[in-house]
């Protein structure tokens, strides 16, 4: 999850914070299960209010359901013009090279230059105040496309710095240790 620079929200009806996982907590490289199933999607609504109040709760631009503890493919993503809930996104192209300071709520206070793609189209549907909507495709350019390339890498189980040199990795790792009190992130 990317953080901003701006204040929180109001609470959505009823969305909760909910506590944000550390980066040593979630897992590595497991992927989320996709929404499928009618049970699945009766959840989705409380998922997407707390998703929403949570990213606003910490100045978040995006935060990812494995963030919260939900092994699901859900998102959410700020945009310039509204906040999308994706529910089961997938990148499908990609094009030109870009490279930004990134920083996530899982990694508080960390950041890095992290290499992305400059532009992306993502298949995805959207929850809107209850509904999920059919299938469509969203395209993205520039910090956007970042935002969302960060949050479904969330749903892959992959974090920003797994994208930078193994040298950087080494040191996030050691750091994260430290400010853990010790305790070696995996």
């Amino acid at each position: 999850t990317m953080q901003a620079k701006s204040q929180p929200e109001t609470r959505p009806a009823g969305g909760v914070e909910r506590a944000v996982y550390l980066f040593d907590q979630m897992p590595r490289r497991v992927a989320c299960k996709p929404v499928e199933q009618p049970a699945e999607m009766a959840g989705l609504d409380m998922l997407a209010r707390d998703l929403i109040f949570t990213c606003a709760c910490h100045n978040g631009v995006g935060i990812a359901a494995p963030q919260i503890g939900v092994m699901y493919r859900v998102c959410v993503v700020n945009t310039k013009s509204e906040k999308l809930v994706l529910v089961n996104p997938q990148i499908i192209h990609s094009d030109g090279k870009q490279k930004g300071v990134e920083g996530c709520l899982s990694l508080p206070g960390m950041m890095a230059v992290v290499p992305r793609a400059k532009e992306v189209s993502v298949r995805t549907r959207l929850w809107r105040d209850g509904i999920v909507g059919d299938e469509i495709e969203i395209h993205a350019e520039g910090f956007e496309a970042t935002v969302f390339q960060h949050e479904i890498d969330h749903l892959e189980g992959i974090f920003f710095i797994d994208r930078i040199s193994s040298l950087k990795r080494g040191i996030f790792c050691r750091k994260f240790a430290k400010m853990r009190g010790g305790r070696r992130a995996r």
